[in-house]
C-alpha cells in the first residue's frame, strides 16, 4: 500500500553507467531534480530552486533520515517568494514521503505490486506513477535489466496522463525499453475513454490484444485496429467468447504462435495469489 508504506527508491546513490563510469555528485542531483520536476510538471525556473534544496539534502544525507519531506521543510524557511510558490506543486509528492530509502528493484520477491488506491487524489497518483517509471528509465539506461529483464505491468492504463506535451517516462520506456530489457504491459478496460496521447502510446506497442469490446465501442475499436478491415474485425468480435481475444502483431500463446488479426484464447488457472505456485 503506497499510501501507508511508501516505495523504497534509492535516489542518491550514484549509478554505474553502461560505460563503466560512476555518476558524479552533481549528476545525481541533476537526475533527482529531473525526476521530481517531470512528475510535478515544474517549469525550469522552479527546477533550479528544487536543485538547491536537493544539494542540501545530499550533503546532509537527509533523504535517509527525513525523506523527500525535507525539501518542503527547506523551501518553507526560505525568504524568496518564488521558492514558496513552488511548494503547492511539489507538496503532493514530497510532503507525505511516498518514497523512502531503499530500492524496490532489489526486492527478493519476483512480483512487486504497488497499490495506489489509498491515494485519493488522481493527480497525485499520476505523479507517483511518473516518478516510479522515471526511476526505472534511469536504471534501464545503466543496463540494469539487460540480463535479468524487467516486466512492467500497468493496470487501468487508460487513466494515465503524461505530465507534459513533450511526453513522459512511459513514452521513454516504450521507446527504449525493449533494447534495454524492459517489457511493458498495458491493460485498459475501455479504449474509448483513452486520451489521444495514450492511443498514440499504444500504437508504439509491438503487440496488442483486444478482448470483446462493449457494443458501443466495437466499431471504433475495429477501425482503430485496421480501418480497411473494420467490417471483418467487427465480425470477429461477435464470435469472441470469454477469454478470447484478437491479436494485432505476433504473439505466442501456450507455445503456439498466433499471427496478426487472428483470434486466440487465454485460459488462466485459478491460483491463490498467496500461494508459492502464484509467486513462481
Amino acid at each position: 500500500d503506497v499510501a501507508t508504506e511508501g516505495i523504497p527508491v534509492d535516489l542518491f546513490t550514484p549509478m554505474t553507467l553502461m560505460s563503466g563510469s560512476i555518476e558524479s555528485a552533481d549528476a545525481v542531483v541533476d537526475r533527482v531534480t529531473s525526476m521530481i520536476s517531470n512528475a510535478c510538471g515544474l517549469a525550469e525556473s522552479y527546477s533550479e530552486f528544487l536543485r538547491m534544496a536537493l544539494e542540501e539534502m545530499q550533503e546532509g544525507n537527509y533523504y535517509e533520515t527525513r525523506g523527500l519531506k525535507m525539501i518542503i521543510d527547506w523551501l518553507t524557511i526560505q525568504d524568496k517568494a518564488n521558492m514558496k510558490k513552488m511548494l503547492p506543486k511539489i507538496r503532493p509528492i514530497c510532503g507525505k514521503n511516498y518514497f523512502h530509502i531503499g530500492d524496490f528493484l532489489e526486492d527478493e520477491a519476483k512480483i512487486i505490486e504497488f497499490d495506489l488506491s489509498g491515494i485519493s487524489d488522481n493527480k497525485v497518483r499520476l505523479q507517483v506513477i511518473e516518478f516510479v517509471l522515471d526511476y526505472i528509465v534511469y536504471k534501464a539506461e545503466t543496463g540494469r535489466f539487460k540480463e535479468t529483464g524487467l516486466a512492467v505491468y500497468f493496470d487501468e492504463a487508460q487513466q494515465y496522463k503524461e505530465p507534459n506535451k513533450d511526453g513522459g517516462a512511459l513514452s521513454k520506456i516504450l521507446g527504449m525499453g525493449r533494447k534495454n530489457g524492459v517489457r511493458t504491459y498495458l491493460t485498459m478496460l475501455s479504449w474509448i475513454n483513452c486520451s489521444k496521447h495514450m492511443k498514440a502510446l499504444v500504437g508504439q506497442c509491438a503487440t496488442t490484444c483486444y478482448f470483446k469490446p462493449a457494443d458501443d465501442e466495437a466499431r471504433k475499436v475495429a477501425e482503430m485496429i485496421d480501418k480497411k478491415r473494420a467490417n471483418n474485425i467487427m465480425w470477429k468480435f461477435q464470435e469472441l467468447k470469454k477469454g478470447d481475444f484478437i491479436v494485432k502483431g505476433d504473439l505466442v500463446v501456450g507455445g503456439q504462435e498466433v499471427l496478426g488479426y487472428t483470434s486466440a484464447r487465454l485460459d488462466l488457472p485459478d491460483i491463490d495469489e498467496n500461494s508459492e505456485e502464484y509467486n513462481e
